[in-house]
């Protein structure tokens, strides 16, 4: 029963990290598309620029932080 237990966690493990891998693609194939928009950047919600040092840490973000915050407290009330 134990190593049934295991091999559904390993899997269930592995389908959970693939899929955040799978997200993460995605957010990058976005920021390359818009990078040849010329809009790379660029807050998709506000228009405003995105720092730098935000760009650095996590190329592909959509938001800056203030739209970014706006957008994980609409999130939490939704669950």
């Amino acid at each position: 029963m134990a190593d049934v237990a295991t091999d559904s966690y390993d899997r269930e493990f592995s389908f959970s990290r693939a899929s955040v891998e799978q997200k993460v693609i995605y957010e990058i194939d976005e920021a390359l598309k818009r990078m040849e928009d010329g809009e790379y950047g660029l807050c998709l919600n506000c228009n405003s620029q995105i720092s730098k040092n935000r760009l650095k840490a996590l190329p592909y973000v959509k938001f800056c932080v203030a739209c970014q915050n706006d957008e994980e407290k609409t999130e939490k009330r939704k669950q």
